[in-house]
């Protein structure tokens, strides 16, 4: 018979358009598995989907005989769909005055034969009676089959889809097979399903018995052995997990996380699931049926769920850490939940993992627990805590399962057990990986590459394990795209900016690094100290790897460049990270420092644990600004800057990575971060040598007889800020408009040949006292008044740019002037520039 509903049957066969319908194989797909067990299906359904469609046909089972006042009849009248579910159950079990029984118990010689891992049975040894999973599966119907909405609804079809409410359930299923009434231990029931999570109130505002009831998503989901729906929750399936034998780690901690499966509970076996390894159900669960049969039948009894599902401490093996907390620590994409992975593989689990909103909202803890013991998983939490921030874990539903947290180096976690008492806790330390630990990454990651590449690649960078995979790939591509057979350490630079994190770039600005040491023009003494300095960046593993036991040192390098405004040591920095192939930011101290408590010590932690996990080198400008030294407590602000300072003092000693300080104020700065600093290097003002250097350094675009590198460094300092100069954004626009008149000046006058008188050039430098940055601002000016005139620099250019700078500071310039100046004046006013 022909019809509108789309779910009704489309054919004279009621029976085989309703297996069309139900569950992909329909009713015939669950019904056959009854009769014929689990080697009969030919669903691509997995087992916990078939299993969830079979105690359905239970529920309804139940609901066909009670759903309405007049019985079986009255209900198949008012809801026709129901009758294609009572064909198939009568097909499979007979007539029966209770067929939710005969149906039942044809089920469980399925589970018998089953040795899969089924969500529901799993829910049944943690405590659940029959009753409770009826009353959870009735809630959820509609999830499979949307026309249980009409039944909900009473059948009216003005009523918008419902759920089922309080008060149905507990109508349908407080009638006892021997007329007893059992409504008060329905009621019991649906109250503990509602506390543990397994249900929701879609109206708490409503008075109880109209309570709309639902299935949470991502538990349905874990039902049917589906990942979870939920975007703070990552499910990574047992045979995705990578084995303990793969992971790549230091021998010491692999070693105790091979220990661990074994005291956390071994592999999950049959028996752990309720049944024997025949697949039989043991005594546990025939207890808890007995509980059920009772309760439903009115007698008294417990359907409550047992202490594990109240978030209680079960009862753990003999022998084993059941209940322990496992804490792995270390930096971020560093493999801590790989080796948990492990872990739980060796388990035989899956894995479970849950970012920092689990813990922001109860309901979504208890569903976390509840989905650990569905999925058959090992729970995760993947949070990082900042230095002195404490955080508390609740247990998990179903307590006596190992919880697991992958967190950073700081911070505080503790877990509450039966009783309020403190759960134990295991904590392993999963540091850097060395450079034979990062070779074998890049191995795996680029199989059949060259090895000598792959070697320098790892002494390189030192990144995260997870960080070296991802590099990797890209760096490859990116040589691929050159055509490239081989990577490069300026492929592996490019693909490492493509791992800065917002982490950092809210907190620091990646500052330009070109050229080399060889470009920076200071004194012997200094020069050495920064030698110094770059070689041990460039060792600093193996010198912490030979240094002695006791000193617990690490492979952080710490270094203070202090000197006057203007000596170069911000350049010296830019100048460092080039020779070493990393990138250089500068922390933002307008986004670091905030005025809250607490949070510019979050702040300096969140920039230092980026910089160490992305390996570049971080750089603290002007560093006297946060680490002026300590004073004695007067006030509160005294108290609190000194709290600060300490802070600052203790994450320095710990910072793994490579962190430069300048400072212009180097008596302001406290004493104690003298004594943490590996090197300090000392920035004078140049000598009429270093001057000399300094000025042909900055003079060298287009001259061949300077040098390529002087070249470089003019390239980066010559260019004009239009925001600080508006005279020469002026200048600029006109130099533009007569370059565009007259061919030859000019844009042109950049290739036009510069003529500076060198013996005027030396007696600037011999008589003019001035810094490298001074030295440079009046090269770029010079350079910006040789382009308003349309041609090369002159000596008159660079005398006007010298004046100029010395006006700046209030002194007159000791030189006298060159008979050409004048012709430096700008042209529209007749003054001399």
């Amino acid at each position: 018979m022909k019809t509108t509903d789309p779910f009704a049957p489309s054919d004279a066969s009621a029976v085989s358009a309703f297996r069309r319908r139900f569950g992909g194989g329909g009713a015939s797909g669950a019904a056959d598995s009854v009769s014929g067990g689990p080697s009969a299906q030919t669903s691509a359904s997995p087992a916990a989907a078939q299993h969830v469609r079979l105690m359905l046909f239970g529920v309804i089972a139940r609901l066909v005989g009670h759903c309405t006042a007049g019985g079986e009849q009255a209900a198949l009248a008012a809801y026709p769909f129901l009758a294609d579910y009572q064909a198939e159950i009568r097909a499979q079990v007979g007539r029966s005055e209770t067929p939710w029984r005969a149906w039942r118990s044809r089920v469980q010689a399925w589970e018998a034969d089953c040795h899969a891992h089924l969500p529901l049975r799993a829910l049944r040894h943690a405590g659940l009676s029959e009753l409770d999973l009826e009353l959870l599966l009735a809630a959820g119907l509609i999830e499979e089959d949307p026309r249980f909405a009409q039944l909900f609804s009473d059948g009216d079809p003005q009523t918008a889809p419902r759920r089922p409410a309080f008060g149905q359930l507990i109508a349908w299923w407080r009638h006892g097979d021997d007329g007893s009434d059992g409504a008060e231990v329905v009621r019991r029931s649906l109250l503990a399903l509602l506390r543990a999570g397994l249900l929701q109130a879609l109206n708490p505002e409503a008075p109880r018995p109209d309570w709309l009831l639902t299935v949470p998503h991502a538990l349905w989901d874990g039902l049917r052995g589906d990942p979870p729906s939920a975007p703070w929750l990552q499910w990574r399936p047992l045979e995705s997990l990578c084995p303990l034998d793969r992971v790549i780690a230091d021998a010491d901690t692999l070693a105790r996380a091979k220990a661990l499966p074994a005291l956390l509970g071994g592999p999950v076996d049959d028996a752990q699931t309720g049944f024997d390894e025949f697949g039989r159900v043991d005594e546990r669960n025939q207890r808890n049926e007995r509980n059920e049969r009772s309760g439903r039948d009115g007698q008294p009894g417990s359907t409550a769920f047992g202490p594990a599902f109240d978030g209680g401490q079960g009862p753990a093996a003999s022998g084993d850490l059941s209940g322990t907390v496992l804490l792995v620590r270390g930096p971020r994409h560093n493999g801590r939940k790989t080796l948990i992975g492990g872990v739980a593989r060796a388990m035989g689990r899956s894995l479970l993992v849950a970012d920092a909103a689990v813990l922001e909202d109860e309901s979504r803890w208890r569903l976390f627990g509840l989905l650990a013991v569905l999925l058959q998983a090992l729970p995760v939490v993947d949070v990082d805590l900042a230095p002195g921030e404490t955080r508390a874990l609740a247990p998990l539903p179903f307590g006596g399962g190992t919880l697991c947290v992958a967190t950073g180096r700081h911070g505080a976690w503790t877990c509450a057990g039966a009783g309020g008492s403190s759960q134990a806790m295991l904590t392993l330390e999963l540091p850097m990986p060395d450079a034979a630990q990062r070779l074998r990454h890049w191995r795996e990651a680029l199989p059949g590459h060259e090895e000598d590449a792959l070697v320098e690649m790892a002494q390189a960078a030192r990144l995260t394990s997870g960080h070296v995979r991802r590099v990797a790939q890209t760096a490859a591509a990116l040589a691929g795209l050159a055509r490239r057979p081989v990577l490069g350490l300026d492929d592996v630079r490019e693909a490492c900016r493509g791992l800065q994190s917002a982490r950092l770039e809210t907190l620091a600005t990646r500052l330009p690094t070109r050229g080399g040491l060889h470009d920076l023009a200071v004194d012997t003494p200094t020069r050495d100290e920064i030698d110094a300095l770059a070689a041990r960046c460039r060792f600093r593993e193996r010198l912490a790897a030979r240094g002695a036991a006791l000193a617990q040192g690490n492979a952080g390098v710490r270094a203070l460049l202090a000197g006057n405004s203007g000596t170069g040591k911000t350049l010296a920095a830019r100048l460092l990270a080039s020779s070493l192939g990393k990138d250089l930011y500068r922390v933002d101290l307008s986004a670091t420092v905030n005025k809250y408590l607490g949070e510019t010590e979050k702040n300096l932690h969140q920039a230092f644990s980026a910089a160490e996990e992305l390996d570049v080198v971080l750089l603290l400008d002007e560093g006297d600004a946060l680490m002026a030294g300590r004073t004695d407590v007067g006030s509160s602000n005294d108290r609190y800057a000194n709290l600060e300072t300490n802070f600052l003092l203790q994450r320095i000693e710990t910072f793994d990575g490579i962190l430069l300080i300048t400072t212009n104020a180097l008596d302001r700065i406290d004493k104690a971060f003298s004594r943490r600093m590996d090197v300090v290097v000392h920035f004078r003002p140049p000598d009429e040598w270093r001057r000399y250097d300094i000025l042909k350094l900055h003079l060298a675009a287009g001259d061949e007889a300077i040098g390529a590198g002087a070249s470089r460094a003019h390239a980066e300092l010559g260019a004009v800020d239009p925001r600080r100069e508006p005279d020469a954004l002026s200048a600029l626009n006109v130099a533009t408009a007569q370059g565009s008149r007259d061919a030859g000046t000019g844009w042109d006058a950049l290739e036009a040949e510069d003529d500076i008188d060198d013996d005027w050039l030396q007696q600037m430098a011999c008589r003019c006292t001035l810094t490298g940055g001074q030295l440079r601002n009046v090269v770029s000016h010079a350079r910006l008044l040789a382009l308003q005139r349309g041609g090369g620099m002159r000596t008159e250019h660079l005398f006007a740019a010298l004046q100029r700078e010395y006006r700046k500071t209030g002194a007159t310039c000791p030189l006298r002037p060159v008979e050409t100046a004048a012709r430096v004046s700008d042209p529209r006013a007749g003054v001399q520039a």
